[in-house]
């Protein structure tokens, strides 16, 4: 998101648990999850090519930096956190394990 950081709602409980990093890891997950499905749909040779799944990780991996970067430059108020791009790193790798576990084994 490129919203300005004073236009976030603020709850200190939630920062206290730092639940913005479970919605990075979430958010992340279903993101690798549908580029995969999509794709999956859109070429059938998609689940067969070797990488491909890997190929959207680092795609999905360096969105996230991209728009941390963007946020940094872009917006008042918000800044580039390294832990946002671990949790976003995290849910790709999580939206990855979840592809290969229900999704590709029943493609081929």
């Amino acid at each position: 998101m490129l919203l300005p950081g004073n236009d976030l709602p603020s709850s200190g409980f939630l920062e206290a648990i730092h639940f913005d990093k479970f919605v990075h890891l979430v958010v992340y997950f279903v993101l690798y999850f549908l580029w995969c499905h999509g794709i999956s749909k859109q070429y059938q040779q998609f689940p067969s090519r070797y990488g491909s799944e890997i190929r959207l990780v680092i795609a999905a991996v360096l969105y996230g930096v991209l728009i941390e970067g963007l946020q940094h430059v872009l917006t008042y108020q918000r800044s580039f956190e390294t832990a946002d791009i671990i949790a976003n790193t995290a849910g790709v790798i999580l939206g990855l394990f979840g592809w290969l576990v229900f999704f590709k084994p029943k493609m081929h």
